[in-house]
């Protein structure tokens, strides 16, 4: 058995202060049950992705941890995510963990300390299966804002979460973006010129129209709330990527990034 006296034998090693700076990440990406890990030399990523056509992804860098060690270059396993938040909220506090896993087959151990209680959690884990492959470099981004998280939330709180589709619009010409709901009750529409005091960078070489589901944009929506700044590009089929860079609760920063192919892409719609 792995002990925290002895955990020679374990590929991956990794000690954090506070637990809820892996709870805040990983509650990003909480909307699929099943979450695959990757660990490298970097960190720890967590990925999770619906029905091939979203897919988000929680990179918690090793700085995030006091202590981090990986034997192998790569490793991977899935993991029930669920199961995972259970065990990094089961203490109130601000309870430390150390985290140890042996290789394939073995569950992901957590050993959760807060004050003198002591919480011993071993997690099954399953083969990592293939991610889907989304990417979008820079060469490909037909158009890119980055704004202020916050005031880019407020802006947002507007839309008609009844929705069935979100639009959005991005033009070099004003107003430049605009993001747009419709529901039997009503139409919500906003624009952000690109001058706007949230706007810190805006870059856009053509007119674009592209729709997404809102089921698959709430979750991006939803991490709007601990996020401080936003990245969000397109990609010349409507591909959308969002980046947040988010805050935790030790005042470190980490990424989470959202990918979503669109259901309507049309350049002439208005």
């Amino acid at each position: 058995m792995v002990t925290e006296d002895n955990p020679a034998d374990c590929v991956l090693k990794a000690k954090v202060h506070n637990v809820k700076n892996l709870s805040q990440l990983l509650k990003c990406i909480h909307f699929k049950d099943v979450a695959v890990c990757f660990a490298s030399k970097n960190g720890l990523k967590f990925v999770t992705e619906d029905s091939k056509c979203m897919q988000a992804a929680a990179f918690i860098g090793e700085d995030i941890f006091q202590e981090y060690s990986l034997e192998e270059e790569l490793i991977g396993f899935r993991i029930e995510l669920n199961v995972l938040m259970e065990c990094l909220t089961i203490l109130d506090g601000d309870a430390s963990m150390n985290l140890y896993y042996k290789g394939y087959g073995f569950p992901l151990r957590l050993v959760i300390v807060e004050d003198d209680i002591v919480t011993d959690c071993s997690i099954k884990t399953m083969e990592a299966l293939e991610t889907l492959h989304f990417t979008l470099p820079p060469e490909d981004v037909v158009n890119k804002m980055i704004v202020d998280g916050p005031r880019f939330r407020d802006v947002l709180a507007d839309l008609d979460t009844d929705s069935e589709l979100v639009t959005f619009k991005m033009s070099p010409d004003p107003p430049h973006f605009t993001v747009a709901t419709l529901s039997i009750a009503c139409r919500a529409e906003v624009s952000v010129p690109k001058d706007a005091d949230m706007v810190e960078e805006f870059i856009s070489t053509s007119r674009q129209v592209c729709q997404y589901k809102y089921s698959q944009i709430k979750p991006a929506l939803r991490t709007l709330q601990s996020s401080e700044k936003v990245s969000m590009q397109t990609g010349p089929d409507g591909l959308l990527c969002f980046q947040f860079m988010v805050k935790t609760d030790t005042n470190q920063m980490a990424y989470i990034e959202y990918f979503c192919t669109p259901v309507i892409s049309d350049e002439e719609e208005e």
